[in-house]
């Protein structure tokens, strides 16, 4: 080939890889927005219009960063104002796959990350984060970084570290007053399940009201079921004495 022309030989070559690339991205991102709409007009109850499409508050653009950006597929309203559904695409120059419930804390929590322990031939890395010495499931599991070690110990407690264990593969964040539960995983209906019901377990423990995740008229994890009323004890008549009395 002609010296002169590998000028224009690269660049169009860039060009027909980056087309490819889009091409195949864009048959997947038509497959993962089926998924989302299916699942976003099955939640919340029946025959309800489903979770309202929205924009993600300006002020989770840095834990959306910290969780791995990207361009939504679709953004969906679980609760007005305090929780939502994220499901997100690598952008052209970063991002990734990942689907991630964004939710409003109550009260400022200690600031964290909590991620899965990486796996190697030799099983999986050493844990060099805070150690749950009464949970060794979850400290074999689990890595949990941050600096306030007594406070992230009372935040994480059992039934949020049990569902970080039911997911397996959940990453958390809590920065301030706002937490993200995010999966890299396959985009199907069951983890779209999955991911929201372990939120709805940490929003019932720290979330700003009683709301469930899965719609306003669904009960929460916070609900407690109704008690069965205890029967109320009928009042005995007293005996009466119906023999004749003796004569005087």
């Amino acid at each position: 080939m002609n010296p002169k022309w590998l000028w224009a030989v690269g660049p169009i070559g860039l060009v027909a890889v980056f087309f490819i690339l889009y091409q195949v991205g864009s048959k997947s991102d038509v497959v993962r927005a089926r998924v989302a709409e299916i699942w976003r007009a099955s939640w919340g109850p029946d025959s309800g219009p489903g979770a309202k499409r929205v924009a993600l508050p300006a002020d989770f653009a840095v834990l959306l960063d910290n969780v791995g950006g990207g361009l939504p597929i679709g953004v969906f309203e679980l609760v007005p104002k305090e929780a939502w559904l994220g499901i997100y695409r690598p952008a052209l120059f970063g991002g990734n796959d990942h689907i991630t419930v964004f939710m409003r804390l109550y009260e400022p929590g200690p600031a964290m990350r909590v991620s899965p322990l990486p796996f190697t031939d030799e099983g999986r890395v050493p844990n060099v984060g805070i150690r749950f010495i009464k949970d060794p499931e979850f400290t074999a599991r689990f890595q949990v970084e941050g600096s306030a070690e007594r406070e992230i110990k009372q935040w994480l407690s059992p039934p949020v570290r049990e569902e970080l264990l039911e997911l397996e593969d959940a990453f958390l964040e809590v920065e301030g007053k706002r937490a993200a539960l995010s999966l890299y995983t396959r985009l199907d209906e069951d983890a779209l399940d999955a991911l929201v019901a372990a939120a709805d377990v940490i929003f019932a423990e720290y979330g700003p009201s009683d709301a469930s995740l899965f719609g306003s008229d669904l009960p929460s994890y916070r609900t407690p079921a109704p008690k069965a009323k205890a029967a109320k004890p009928v009042a005995t008549k007293p005996a009466v004495d119906k023999r004749p009395k003796p004569r005087a």
